[in-house]
């Protein structure tokens, strides 16, 4: 019982922290939806009677659903590996991933020194992208390339640690 205990403790000690990570709000809450199994994906709106395609739009192959769009997709696996390629980081296999996004998660981080773990929060913008890239191409009809995708994620990187340094220096005004 002792140990269910601190196993649920830990667990929602790792999804508070998608609330402190140092990202924008959208990313935290897209990283919570994930943690919770509850992003809107192809599977989830078919449930409630959505008409959809069941296909991934990323890849063109396989039914999307949450665990598919954001660790299994070809096209997203080449986002993955690109950015922590750029990032000088070696990827956990993705092959590893079990379904528990947290699990992962952590693996990745355990396997980081400390001063790279200060990345970890940024690559919430990765799946952020993913999940633009994604509704762009449903609702837009916009398809845009694994390195323009990649570009996209890095500028808004850039962009959010512009804003805290700028908010940083206002404080000190």
């Amino acid at each position: 019982m002792y140990l269910r205990l601190v196993l649920v403790n830990l667990k929602q000690d790792l999804i508070l922290g998608t609330w402190k990570a140092k990202t924008e709000n959208k990313c935290r809450f897209l990283a919570w939806l994930m943690v919770h199994r509850k992003i809107l994906t192809s599977d989830k709106l078919q449930l409630r009677g959505w008409d959809n395609s069941p296909i991934c739009s990323l890849c063109g192959i396989e039914p999307e659903t949450a665990r598919h769009l954001i660790m299994e997709c070809s096209f997203t696996k080449q986002v993955w590996s690109t950015i922590w390629s750029k990032l000088g980081l070696q990827m956990h296999a993705t092959n590893l991933f079990n379904g528990d996004i947290l699990a992962w998660w952590e693996t990745c981080r355990k396997s980081m020194v400390k001063e790279q773990r200060r990345n970890l929060d940024g690559l919430m913008y990765m799946a952020w992208g993913i999940w633009l890239q994604r509704n762009n191409r449903i609702f837009n009809g916009v398809y845009s390339t694994v390195p323009q995708v990649v570009d996209s994620i890095i500028a808004m990187c850039k962009a959010f640690d512009e804003a805290q340094v700028t908010q940083m220096i206002m404080r000190r005004i």
